[in-house]
C-alpha cells in the first residue's frame, strides 16, 4: 500500500535494453506506474516519475553489428523510440534517463570509489550466464538454457573485482523482514530472504570485450558488470552525482516514499543487489517498497523481445487510443500473469467509447448546475473508496468503480461541483488522454 502521508515520491520503472522496440510488457510496467503518478499528482504530492533506457548490454552491440548500424546511433536511435512512449501513451514521465551519459559514468565511479577501501578484491571465477538476462545463474543451472529466453547458457571462466556484502547481509534481511523495504507480494519477500540466507559477494566488473560499458576507474581493462551500473541510475537520476541539493531533497529526505516497479526476472537485483550497492556505499536510505508485477504473456510464455514474441506498442497505438491500452492492462490483477488477447482489447475499447460518451454527458449536466441545488450523491464514499483502491494498487477494482460513479452521476439531472471534480480526479487519473483533449 502507498503511504499517503509523505509530501514527495519517487516512481522508477525498470530500463528497458535498447536492443528493439517498445512492447506491451514494458507499456504493462509504465502504465502502471504512470497511473500512480497521476493520482498522487492529483493528491496535490510531489512526484519524480524516473524511466529511460539501459545501452551498455553487449547484446546491443550485438544487434547493431547484425543491423550494420554504428553501435551508438543504434543507441541513440531505440533511445529515442522509448522516448516517443510519452506521446504514444500518454505518459507524465518526469526524468528519462540514459546510462550512456556522462554523468552517469562518474556517478558510477562515485558510488565504487565510496566502498570501503578492502571492499573489492580480485578474483578467478567461473558460471553459467544468460546474455539476455545478462544474469550469472551458478555451476549447476536445473536446465541447459533460461527458461524466460529459451537461449542457451554460455559458461563464463573471468577474472573479476566483486564486492564483500558479508557486514551488510544481517542488516538488509532485517530490512525485508520486518518490511521497512516492502516487497509486494509477499511471496517474493519470501523469494528475496530465502536467497539471502546463501547470497554470497558479487561481481562489480566484466572483462572489457566491446565498445560499450562503464569503464572501470581502477583498471582500464574491465567495465562495470551491466546490471550493477544500471542500479545506479535510480539514484543518479535524482541527482546523486550532479545535484546535492536535489538528492538530499528527494531520496535522502524521510518525507519521501521511494517504489520501484519490476518484473519478477529481475528481482533479485532490485531486493538484494541495489540495497547493498548502497550500503556499501554507505548510502543507507533504502528504496520504501517494491511493486512486483506480473507478465504479460502471449500463447502462455512470456512477451520477450528474446523470443520474438512481442506485441509492440506502435502496432497497439495505431488501432486504439492510449487510454484504451491503458484501461486493459490495467483491468487485470497486476501482481499475476495474464494472456495478452485482442478480443479483449477491443471489448474494452468498445466499452471505452460509450464511457467517454457518459463523461461529456456528465460534463453537459454540471453545466445545469446552480449553487442552490442539492446533489444526492454523496461524493466522500466514491473518493476514499478510490483512493484506497489505488493506493492499494487494486486498478481493476477503481475502474469498476469509476463506472459505476459514472453510471450514477447519469442517473442525475445536474451534476454538482463536487462530483465533476471527483469524476475529473477519477477521469484524469485512468483516462488521461481523454481528460487531456477534453479538459477545458
Amino acid at each position: 500500500m502507498i503511504d499517503l502521508n509523505k509530501k514527495k515520491y519517487i516512481l522508477t520503472t525498470s530500463l528497458p535494453y535498447v536492443n528493439s522496440i517498445p512492447h506491451i510488457g514494458f507499456g504493462f510496467e509504465i502504465l502502471i506506474t504512470d497511473t500512480i503518478a497521476r493520482f498522487l499528482r492529483n493528491l496535490k504530492k510531489e512526484v519524480f516519475f524516473i524511466t529511460g533506457t539501459d545501452e551498455n548490454s553487449f547484446k546491443i552491440e550485438i544487434k547493431a553489428k547484425k543491423a550494420g548500424i554504428d553501435t551508438r546511433e543504434f543507441c541513440d536511435h531505440f533511445s529515442n523510440v522509448f522516448l516517443e512512449l510519452k506521446e504514444k501513451l500518454c505518459l507524465s514521465v518526469d526524468i528519462f534517463y540514459r546510462t550512456s551519459n556522462d554523468v552517469h559514468v562518474r556517478a558510477v565511479n562515485k558510488i565504487i570509489s565510496n566502498f570501503d577501501e578492502n571492499a573489492l578484491y580480485v578474483k578467478k571465477w567461473e558460471s553459467y550466464y544468460c546474455q539476455s538476462c545478462e544474469s550469472f545463474v551458478g555451476n549447476n543451472p536445473e536446465s541447459n538454457s533460461c527458461p524466460l529466453h529459451n537461449t542457451p547458457y554460455r559458461f563464463i571462466s573471468e577474472e573479476n573485482y566483486f564486492l564483500k556484502i558479508a557486514t551488510h547481509i544481517d542488516l538488509l534481511f532485517g530490512l525485508l523482514e520486518r518490511n521497512q523495504i516492502e516487497i509486494i507480494p509477499d511471496i517474493y519477500k519470501t523469494e528475496s530472504l530465502d536467497r539471502l540466507k546463501y547470497f554470497d559477494d558479487f561481481n562489480v566488473t566484466r572483462i572489457k570485450s566491446g565498445e560499450l560499458g562503464v569503464p572501470f576507474f581502477k583498471d582500464n581493462k574491465y567495465v562495470v558488470y551491466a546490471f550493477f551500473e544500471a542500479l545506479i541510475s535510480y539514484i543518479n537520476a535524482v541527482g546523486y552525482f550532479s545535484n546535492e541539493k536535489l538528492f538530499y531533497e528527494t531520496w535522502m529526505s524521510e518525507d519521501c516514499f521511494i517504489i520501484q516497479n519490476i518484473g519478477r526476472d529481475i528481482l533479485k537485483f532490485h531486493t538484494i543487489y541495489f540495497p547493498l550497492i548502497l550500503l556499501a556505499a554507505k548510502i543507507e536510505r533504502l528504496p520504501d517498497q517494491i511493486m512486483v508485477h506480473g507478465f504479460v504473456n502471449k500463447n502462455g510464455e512470456k512477451i520477450s523481445k528474446s523470443k520474438g514474441n512481442i506485441v509492440s506498442i506502435d502496432e497497439l497505438a495505431h488501432n486504439y487510443s492510449s487510454d484504451d491500452i491503458r484501461l486493459y492492462v490495467l483491468s487485470h490483477n497486476i501482481f499475476d500473469d495474464f494472456e495478452f488477447s485482442y478480443d479483449d482489447l477491443e471489448i474494452i475499447k468498445q466499452n471505452s467509447m460509450k464511457s467517454c460518451t457518459l463523461i461529456s454527458s456528465c460534463v453537459d449536466k454540471h453545466n445545469l448546475f446552480h449553487a442552490s441545488m442539492d446533489s444526492d450523491i454523496d461524493s466522500s464514499y466514491y473518493r476514499g473508496k478510490f483512493i484506497g483502491y489505488i493506493s492499494m494498487y487494486k486498478f481493476y477494482e477503481a475502474i469498476s468503480l469509476f463506472d459505476k460513479f459514472l453510471n450514477v452521476l447519469n442517473s442525475l439531472d445536474f451534476v454538482d461541483d463536487t462530483n465533476i471534480e471527483l469524476l475529473y480526479f477519477m477521469t484524469s487519473t485512468l483516462r488521461p488522454e481523454f481528460y487531456k483533449n477534453n479538459h477545458k
